[in-house]
């Protein structure tokens, strides 16, 4: 999940647009301080067996499914909309929240 933080950064900067970036990550981290999710061998492993499942599924998306399914998640909150298709997931619109 921290890659995400640097992705906001490595967008942003990409773009021109350093401070907003920089503004976008202070927040972001704030609202999510202490509840990053680890991730460890089982969630890799249920990646790839969910793999055979769901094929049309990037590899990411496989492996948040998994953190989120073992520690029994019900919502996320993710621009995403092909996490729509997620099975036992709720995909919340950052927009709207």
């Amino acid at each position: 999940m921290y890659g995400h933080w640097l992705e906001i950064l490595h967008r942003y900067i990409a773009i021109g647009q350093r401070a907003r970036g920089l503004a976008i990550f202070d927040n972001f981290h704030r609202v999510l301080l202490g509840r990053v999710l680890p991730i460890d061998d089982a969630d890799v492993l249920r990646a790839r067996a969910l793999a055979d499942q769901l094929p049309g599924l990037p590899a990411r998306d496989l492996l948040h499914l998994a953190v989120i399914t073992r520690h029994q998640l019900r919502d996320i909150i993710t621009a995403d909309a092909h996490d729509d298709g997620l099975p036992a997931v709720r995909r919340v619109d950052p927009a709207s929240y």
